[in-house]
């Protein structure tokens, strides 16, 4: 292994000699080929022999992973049949390193695993979801906006909410229109994790006894102060007014703790209406899993294309790892010229003895397998 980590490093320093990518057969034994078995079929791809070309690029996959490709395929059709293509990833998810830096890490090991496409995940996390509901009566005809205060909206009349981990105070508006009249009401809710500083209330309003008006506050804070916004207050938990003129009345509930404060408010119209954009919410616990991509790191992927099918050398499944599965062995690596737009390569030559799987059929299965293969790989200059 340390000979092939020598050679690595020492070939990026010596100067590469003009590649010609597709070697006529009078040129001597070609120098990217695969000799082996694919399903019932024998394959022998020689580069430059019968229309067979070696094609070679690079570029990093959706995991940032740098991704080097090297694949057999007609001199007049990249992407027709016949198409055999070999692609080595990164050894690790890189950032900042330029691609002919990771090419080292990439050929930095000698076994290839498989590409997986299932998941991993941390220890479930704890958040909280907040049940919003409009206290007016529902209406097709009712339209709602929620404002979260977080960059997030919902014009549902009853959204559930999860505000973003770490988040603190947010300011939360509804925007009703109802009859054709629009109001809006905002509060600002205590949205950090576990917060015992919401202060809330419901109203329930008489019209029969002297437009009188009963307000319950949620509990767990020492003192609660209401302005009824008609010249009068109170205190307790629980209280009453009576509204003795029409108009449009702000009630506002500061609830009182040793260590915080919290402010809460509504609206109320006399004669009494549900024109008014009043809410409430609740708070429930959910435990949350956080599934991540697996980076697929060292991974190796063989695709062939055969009869309008595509085999790859994994499953097309998500939720299964697929990761420890060898699928290639390297045995040498040299540098090589240049390919025809102009970007250093290097020729790897090992063996696979694996299988493929149909992308579109996972349980359609075909061997694969050579000890006589060559490939050639691009890296930028």
């Amino acid at each position: 292994m340390k000979h092939l980590l020598y050679f690595l490093i020492s070939f990026f320093f010596l100067s590469s000699c003009k590649k010609n990518e597709l070697p006529l057969p009078n040129m001597g034994d070609p120098v990217f080929l695969f000799s082996g078995i694919i399903g019932n079929d024998t394959i022998n791809f020689k580069s430059g022999v019968n229309h067979i070309y070696m094609y070679t690029d690079f570029y990093k996959d959706n995991q940032s992973l740098t991704t080097v490709r090297g694949y057999f395929a007609s001199d007049t059709c990249a992407n027709c049949e016949p198409y055999l293509s070999f692609e080595a990833k990164d050894a690790a998810q890189t950032s900042g390193l330029s691609l002919s830096q990771s090419i080292a890490l990439i050929f930095g090991k000698t076994v290839f695993t498989s590409y997986s496409l299932d998941s991993i995940f941390g220890a479930p996390t704890i958040v909280e979801t907040f049940n919003f509901k409009s206290n007016t009566s529902y209406n097709s005809q009712n339209q709602y906006l929620w404002d979260f205060g977080d960059g997030t909206s919902s014009t549902l009349p009853n959204p559930s909410h999860v505000f973003p981990v770490g988040s603190s105070n947010r300011v939360v508006s509804l925007k009703l229109v109802k009859n054709g009249m629009l109001d809006s009401l905002a509060n600002t809710i205590d949205a950090s994790l576990n917060s015992t500083c919401r202060a809330n209330f419901t109203m329930n309003f008489d019209s029969l006894f002297n437009n009188r008006l009963i307000v319950s506050a949620t509990n767990g804070f020492a003192n609660y102060n209401w302005n009824f916004g008609n010249g009068t207050v109170g205190n307790g938990q629980m209280d009453s007014t009576n509204y003795t003129s029409n108009g449009n009345y702000l009630v506002t509930l500061t609830a009182i703790n040793p260590t915080c404060t919290s402010v809460f408010t509504k609206k109320i119209k006399i004669p009494y209406n549900e024109n008014n954009a009043n809410w409430d919410y609740t708070v429930t616990d959910t435990s949350l899993i956080n599934y991540q991509p697996r980076v697929n790191a060292s991974a190796f992927t063989i695709t062939w294309r055969k009869g309008g099918k595509t085999y790859c050398s994994y499953k097309n499944i998500k939720g299964i790892d697929q990761s420890n599965r060898p699928i290639f062995t390297l045995t040498k690596i040299a540098m090589y010229g240049k390919n025809e737009k102009g970007n250093n390569t290097v020729k790897a030559s090992g063996v696979v003895d694996t299988y493929l799987y149909d992308i579109s059929n996972p349980s359609d299965s075909i061997k694969i397998k050579s000890n006589i293969l060559t490939f050639g790989v691009a890296y930028p200059n």
